[in-house]
């Protein structure tokens, strides 16, 4: 038995090695994970905005999956970009919250998180629960896949609701 995994084990490392990948340590795994909760509150207050050039931008050069209101797409980023220019939602208050990131490899990480998202022409808040796939380029992560899936209506709270 001791034998067997120490075999896996050493399987396992030769594998690393011969595919040049060394593991990544856990501060480059932070410093990741602190960009993309960056990216994903640039992404809300680019919304927020209406900046939907910006926002395409997020997506990735392959284009991307989005699954959103029960309606699955398969975009290319050319039509990601006509989506957002051409189907312009008001400004509103919306924003990531709780982002969480799980790495599924050095350059892919899954993200969930919680949508709060109040249009100012509404009297309720929309909560939506987040999920994504994104992939890392050169310089930024990109979104591949999202899917976002309504959980229920909050009353505002608060002044300026």
């Amino acid at each position: 038995m001791k034998i067997s995994l120490l075999i896996i084990m050493l399987s396992g490392l030769i594998i690393s090695h011969l595919a040049c990948k060394q593991p990544r340590g856990i501060v480059e795994k932070i410093h990741d994970a602190d960009d993309i909760k960056i990216f994903y509150a640039q992404y809300g207050k680019a919304i927020a905005n209406a900046d939907y050039k910006h926002v395409a931008e997020l997506y990735s050069n392959r284009g991307a999956i989005i699954i959103s209101q029960g309606h699955m797409m398969n975009l290319s980023l050319d039509s990601i970009r006509a989506l957002y220019l051409k189907n312009p939602l008001p400004e509103s208050d919306f924003r990531f919250e709780d982002v969480h990131v799980d790495f599924l490899g050095d350059s892919s990480a899954m993200v969930d998180a919680v949508i709060h998202w109040h249009q100012k022409e509404q009297t309720d808040t929309t909560k939506l629960m987040y999920t994504a796939v994104l992939l890392k380029t050169e310089n930024s992560w990109k979104i591949r896949q999202e899917h976002e899936s309504s959980v229920h209506i909050l009353k505002p709270t608060g002044a300026g609701r």
